[in-house]
């Protein structure tokens, strides 16, 4: 299968080609590159995430090797293009954005930390209250052990959330931004992203084993630390470049010609928007809906082939 997967976006001052791996390579256009790798030759999307999974790590090993000598801007997993050519037009139409996206980012690395407990040390922890162990008792009546259940799974909801809170707080200082993630399981007491600074990387460590050290005599728990990564949690690059018969079609439908500019297209849109709009002609007229989502895609089309990059932020806490 022809094409490129891009990976990633660098800065070109001081990039050295020597970094970059063997089963990759740079497109470069004035401040900015791309890192590209071909796609595999069987497919690409015709296969499941499992069967892609070799070349993923491939891919991702690429980043963190490229994340050692520069900053690194990660790209949308996924982002396939033609030839070389579509790649020098997303880093000359993206450039602003992709500075845009430096001065957030600057050379921050992201980590993920999941750290988890014994849930069945947490339940013998809270039934050291004889009074609750009692209530729990197979010789009680059904409602109160009912009730002394929804107690127990309280005490080791607020025993989860004071742990969780403690680390968040002694991490806090050291990062710069964090996004936490909802445990979906009850082994999980903590599970975030953190964005800081490579030197920040042995303050985030001896922290965790400080950490560590606090609980020690209480409760046992397990950190698992992945990193670095490219701040893929943070901020990614999307990237959206319509195919040339897409744009076409795109331009019939609005009725604008090649050199329509982002207003000329914006005005078509909305002229034709007038005349069709459920609201103003009727829902019961014609097939309105079906003509306004046609309507609407070759308006998106049309504007991102105008601006085919856009800067995705995530929500920190």
């Amino acid at each position: 299968m022809s094409g490129l997967a891009i990976l990633a976006i660098v800065p070109t001052h001081s990039l050295d080609p020597s970094w970059v791996p063997s089963d990759a390579r740079l497109i470069t256009s004035n401040a900015f590159a791309a890192v590209v790798t071909s796609l595999p030759d069987e497919g690409f999307f015709e296969k499941s995430r499992t069967q892609l999974a070799p070349w993923l790590l491939a891919g991702q090993r690429i980043v963190e090797q490229m994340l050692t000598f520069t900053p690194v801007l990660p790209v949308t997993f996924g982002t396939v293009v033609n030839d070389d050519e579509a790649v020098h037009c997303i880093l000359i139409a993206g450039q602003y954005l992709f500075e845009q996206a430096l001065v957030i980012l600057g050379n921050r690395i992201e980590f993920d930390l999941i750290v988890r407990w014994d849930v069945q040390q947490a339940v013998r922890e809270a039934l050291t209250d004889s009074k609750l162990a009692e209530q729990l008792s197979t010789s009680r009546p059904e409602e109160e052990r009912r009730a002394a259940g929804d107690e127990l799974m309280r005490r080791i909801e607020v025993h989860r959330d004071s742990v969780s809170c403690l680390i968040l707080e002694k991490l806090g200082p050291l990062v710069t931004k964090a996004i936490t993630i909802p445990a979906t399981e009850p082994e999980v007491v903590v599970s975030v992203a953190l964005l800081l600074d490579p030197s920040s990387v042995e303050a985030v460590e001896n922290a965790l084993e400080a950490i560590d050290a606090t609980f020690s005599e209480k409760i046992t728990l397990n950190f698992r630390i992945v990193g670095p990564l490219a701040p893929y949690s943070f901020a990614s690059i999307d990237i959206n470049l319509p195919k040339p018969n897409e744009i076409e079609s795109a331009r019939a439908v609005l009725k604008v010609k090649e050199a329509a500019t982002t207003e000329e297209i914006k005005a078509a849109y909305y002229q034709i928007v007038r005349q069709v709009h459920p609201d103003v002609v009727g829902a019961a007229v014609g097939n309105q809906t079906t003509l306004m989502t046609g309507l609407t895609e070759a308006y998106q089309i049309l504007c991102a082939s105008h601006m085919p990059v856009t800067l995705r932020h995530h929500q920190a806490t």
